[in-house]
């Protein structure tokens, strides 16, 4: 075989067949880049869908809000077939005791971020943001409600309540902390920096007024709340989105390389052609990701 080919090809053919055959492991890694690329892509678009729902519902976390009503069950109807959430969904919007609402709202949102895959986040970033917004905001938000409807005089259970909301700060706290260590181009810190200090400023103020034995007002807390939960969730569908572009991109770029690798001419023409000043033609390697054109000295 070797020596037929030796008799019946010219070095050019030899060169070309051999350059043809090293494009086969570069093509099949490629295509299972891109298969990969692509499963990742529909993984963050089930996430941004999971988010937008969340953020869809968030006005009708602690009571029914008519003003919102039609943007719910336009979400609902658009979203609870796709993860499958009606029933828990179900148990969230039609509840109004306070305590149980909140309950079952927390309940829907993990839900929800189980079904559209946010707990399974690759990036330390939109992970942490992730759970800043489906898991520590609303845990904060619930336990000032109860601190707040806790009885001055009833010393234990204010205790109780007390220990909640400084554990459900920290953890919102510590939530901000890792998204902001782990974004690299500082769009969290400005998204969630200053507001996160807002919301531990009207939540210290909060508790020092119930442990004054002031009647404590909960519109400075939810105000903050609303304020770092929206910008959590818009920077939430920020960093997916750059996920996103990021591997079209990058699938992208090597569909163009090797487009213009294929595109030389054919197997014959797969190598450098010779300019004036090169005595011989070069191969393109199987290592290399572009096929150059002639060397200039």
């Amino acid at each position: 075989m070797l020596h037929w080919i030796h008799q019946r090809m010219s070095v050019g053919a030899r060169l070309g067949l051999i350059a043809t055959l090293l494009m086969i492991p570069i093509l099949m890694f490629a295509g299972l880049f891109v298969a990969q690329a692509m499963k990742e892509i529909h993984f963050a678009e089930n996430e941004m869908a999971g988010a937008d729902y969340i953020q869809a519902v968030w006005t009708q976390f602690e009571a029914p809000n008519a003003e919102t009503a039609a943007q719910t069950q336009a979400a609902r109807a658009e979203f609870d077939p796709l993860f499958e959430t009606s029933d828990v969904g179900d148990a969230f919007f039609s509840e109004t005791n306070g305590d149980a609402r909140r309950a079952a709202a927390r309940t829907f949102f993990v839900a929800v971020a189980d079904a559209s895959q946010l707990t399974l986040d690759p990036d330390l970033d939109s992970y942490y943001v992730m759970d800043l917004v489906v898991v520590r905001l609303p845990a904060l938000h619930d336990a000032i409600s109860q601190l707040a409807a806790t009885a001055p005089d009833d010393v234990a259970a204010r205790a109780v309540a007390l220990d909640r909301v400084h554990s459900a700060q920290a953890a919102a706290e510590s939530s901000v902390a890792a998204a902001i260590a782990g974004n690299a181009d500082g769009g969290a810190a400005q998204a969630l920096e200053s507001r996160m200090a807002s919301l531990t400023a009207a939540t210290n103020d909060f508790v020092t007024s119930t442990q004054l034995g002031e009647v404590a007002n909960e519109t400075a807390f939810d105000e903050a709340a609303d304020d770092l939960w929206s910008a959590a969730g818009l920077e939430l569908d920020r960093l997916l989105a750059a996920r996103i572009s990021r591997l079209e991109t990058e699938s992208l770029h090597l569909a163009r390389q090797l487009t213009r690798c294929a595109s030389v001419g054919g197997p014959v023409d797969a190598v450098d052609q010779p300019s004036d000043g090169d005595a011989h033609p070069r191969p393109c390697h199987q290592h290399e990701w572009t096929c150059r054109g002639p060397s200039r000295h």
